[in-house]
């Protein structure tokens, strides 16, 4: 079988010679840790400031174009004979401007209305009759908080006197 010496060469594990350490390139040192921390700094002030500067020019420029969008209209009279209003508009839009909901006291009276009010001029609207071929309570009073909404969103509010 195995001699003592055969099993023994089996098991003989290597010297380990001495473990290679390398020194720095050229005698540099490496980063100090203040000055690594303050180039972080610094670049996340700079990333902020780039996205701050942009984001602020795209909500400035979004403004703009609503604004250049918004209606402009004018509440030129309001007559109320009993309980009927008759309302006279001037737009100073030149495109056609809807009005789509009427709003008495905060409630929901008529929507989807889509009466159109001519563009550069002034249009009488018989709100009582708008209001009830909506199905609508085209009834109004001295005092009531009236609220007209046009398709884009402006708001015409005004408060019902005899």
């Amino acid at each position: 079988m195995f001699k003592y010496s055969e099993v023994e060469s089996i098991f003989v594990i290597p010297e380990v010679k001495s473990v290679t350490t390398y020194k720095s390139v050229s005698g540099k040192k490496g980063t100090s840790p203040v000055i690594a921390v303050v180039l972080m700094v610094a670049v996340a002030v700079a990333i902020s400031v780039t996205v701050y500067a942009w984001s602020s020019g795209f909500i400035s420029k979004k403004s703009t174009q609503e604004a250049v969008s918004a209606e402009s209209l004018i509440l030129e009279s309001i007559q109320l004979s009993g309980t009927n209003l008759v309302l006279h508009i001037r737009s100073h839009d030149p495109s056609a401007v809807y009005l789509d909901a009427v709003y008495v006291e905060g409630e929901l009276r008529a929507s989807k209305m889509g009466y159109r009010l001519g563009g550069d001029s002034v249009t009488p609207v018989d709100l009582t009759s708008l209001v009830n071929s909506k199905g609508g309570d085209g009834n109004f009073q001295d005092g009531d908080r009236v609220m007209l909404v046009t398709t884009r969103g402006t708001q015409i509010q005004f408060v019902v006197k005899d």
